[in-house]
């Protein structure tokens, strides 16, 4: 995974962070041209980036969407969009997520999403999900989590690595 480190993506990059790293802006490889749009419109974020690729003898389109509301403290909801299209094929994907801090000491976060994606293999589709709660105390704390990513869920302007599978972690700290 290679840090990005080119000045059109970097400027407004964390407007576009989400779990599960959907949004990677280095698989826009060789770029033609782009468009980035931002803005704060009260509490809604708003973040779009398209460019397109000069990828091989087709050039793909790529479409990136995200929108976060500030909720109240640190909390917030978003929504992300991504495409790829390149002549016939494409791969969209489209997630919710939620982070939720509440007594200054825990958080929820949740993802719900799906992938749909068509080309030469066929036309797939498949689930992504995320739940955490986590308490980060001085003294006593805890990070539950549980991660499932479906068979053919494909991210082509994100990065997720491993596909097919279900992750649940646990930990408890106690600091004396």
């Amino acid at each position: 995974l290679l840090p990005e480190r080119r000045p059109f993506f970097l400027e407004g990059i964390e407007l576009f962070s989400t779990p599960n790293q959907l949004v990677y802006t280095r698989q826009v490889v060789d770029p033609d041209g782009g468009l980035k749009l931002t803005g704060k419109f009260g509490r809604l974020n708003v973040a779009y980036l398209g460019a397109v690729d000069h990828a091989g003898d087709d050039h793909a389109l790529f479409n990136i969407a995200r929108f976060r509301r500030d909720l109240f403290g640190a909390s917030a909801a978003g929504l992300t969009y991504t495409d790829r299209i390149q002549g016939s094929d494409y791969n969209r994907v489209l997630a919710a997520d939620a982070r939720i801090v509440f007594a200054r000491l825990y958080f929820v976060q949740a993802q719900l999403g799906g992938s749909w994606t068509r080309d030469a293999a066929g036309t797939r589709r498949a689930p992504i999900w995320e739940a955490e709660f986590d308490r980060t105390g001085r003294g006593w704390g805890f990070n539950y989590q549980v991660n499932a990513i479906g068979r053919d869920f494909e991210s082509r302007a994100g990065f997720v690595p491993r596909t097919d599978m279900v992750s649940v972690h646990g930990l408890n700290r106690l600091t004396l």
